[in-house]
């Protein structure tokens, strides 16, 4: 039988074919698939497959929206009637969970707990005083990111949980999963917030690979930086040296971690309709904005500050390495001078030569900035900014 698209349905088609298809297809499927990417990346999916009259929909409409986008969706069941996309997940996932649960005691405090006693994470949550909702927003200070090494070496190694609790173990496994499933809280209407930041400037020399997906969900865009920073992270962004080792991981990490910088993320459920797929699919959006209270300074005054400081992390064929190395050059030789015309003459010598070159300590005004963005939501914190 021959189905066409669901763009291609008219209206008056609409009653027939989905009433067609609630004859052909009457079980139900909960298939949960966890993708694993060369044994370094993986990535948990859910497709739920319902055939009852008020579980399938059709969706009108639905593009995948880039992150830092208001997501919209017009939802129908199959019997006429609208279908939320919370009663869906509802089906999907035990009662207060937002994840696939590997033990019904695994919930979402556990995997908190896991981080906090672990000194990775140091996380503190606001109540909505205004509502009944519960939780406002939270904040979370990373700390550190502990390897396998630091675990003991065995990632089946267990640890007890300083307070009496159940389950009152948990492995590294537990701990990894833990940055994942830890920061899924919502609240009635949906309205919690996040605000992680690196409390430590030039902490994190180093990521683990997995911690690549964790950075691809909950992480931030350059579209968030505001004024002036856009200039900051450009500068940064063809000078940092990232190590071959940790090539795939984007300038935005390192440059956040190093710079002590903060964001604020927000996450909802969204039906995904892809056309090469015969049912839609449940998953997430996360949309990020920029945290206006923190002051930190990633201006470009503050990057060259930054490789001034660390000059190995410069690419070697960059014009701040080309300074800093002749910077170092002079230092040498001032060092070995015996007499003040000799020093005086060196001075004169590298001055002429650095002002040729248009050192970096000038700012650089012909460097534009990112487009501003608009407000897409509404909230206790500041609204997100997203793209036009």
């Amino acid at each position: 039988m021959d189905i066409p698209e669901s763009s291609h349905v008219n209206d008056n088609e609409t009653d027939t074919f989905s009433n067609t298809m609630s004859r052909v297809i009457f079980q139900r499927w909960e298939v949960s698939l966890t993708i694993v990417v060369k044994d370094k990346f993986v990535f948990d999916i859910i497709a739920l497959i319902d055939s009852g009259a008020t579980e399938n929909c059709l969706q009108e409409g639905l593009v995948p929206i880039p992150l830092c986008e208001e997501t919209s969706q017009t939802l129908f069941g199959a019997n006429g009637k609208r279908l939320a996309i919370k009663e869906i997940a509802a089906k999907a996932f035990q009662e207060n969970f937002h994840y696939p649960s590997g033990g019904i005691l695994k919930i979402r405090e556990f995997y908190e707990v896991v981080l906090t006693e672990t000194g990775s994470v140091k996380i503190k949550h606001n109540v909505d005083k205004f509502s009944n909702m519960g939780l406002a927003f939270s904040t979370s200070h990373i700390y550190k990111i502990l390897t396998v090494k630091q675990w003991g070496g065995n990632p089946n190694l267990s640890r007890e949980f300083f307070e009496p609790s159940k389950p009152r173990f948990f492995n590294y496994w537990d701990y990894q999963r833990a940055w994942f499933n830890a920061f899924l809280i919502q609240n009635r209407d949906f309205p919690h917030s996040w605000m992680f930041y690196f409390p430590y400037k030039n902490q994190f020399s180093s990521f683990l690979f997995w911690f690549h997906g964790w950075w691809t969900y909950y992480g931030p865009t350059i579209k968030i930086l505001p004024k002036p920073i856009p200039d900051g992270f450009e500068l940064f962004n063809s000078s940092f040296v990232i190590p071959r080792e940790l090539s795939v991981f984007p300038h935005l990490l390192f440059f956040f971690s190093k710079f002590g910088l903060a964001w604020i993320v927000q996450w909802d459920y969204i039906i995904i309709a892809d056309e090469s797929a015969v049912f839609p699919t449940l998953g997430r959006t996360f949309k990020t904005k920029w945290w206006d209270a923190l002051k930190n300074d990633a201006s470009i005054d503050a990057v060259k500050q930054y490789f001034l400081k660390n000059p190995t992390q410069v690419l070697a064929s960059d014009d701040m390495s080309q300074f800093l190395l002749k910077k170092q050059q002079l230092q040498a030789m001032l060092a070995t001078t015996k007499t003040s015309q000799d020093f005086q003459k060196i001075l004169e010598e590298g001055s002429s030569s650095f002002s040729q070159e248009n050192s970096y300590v000038e700012s650089d005004d012909s460097i534009s900035y990112l487009p501003d963005n608009g407000d897409d939501c509404e909230g206790i914190l500041p609204p997100i900014r997203r793209s036009k």
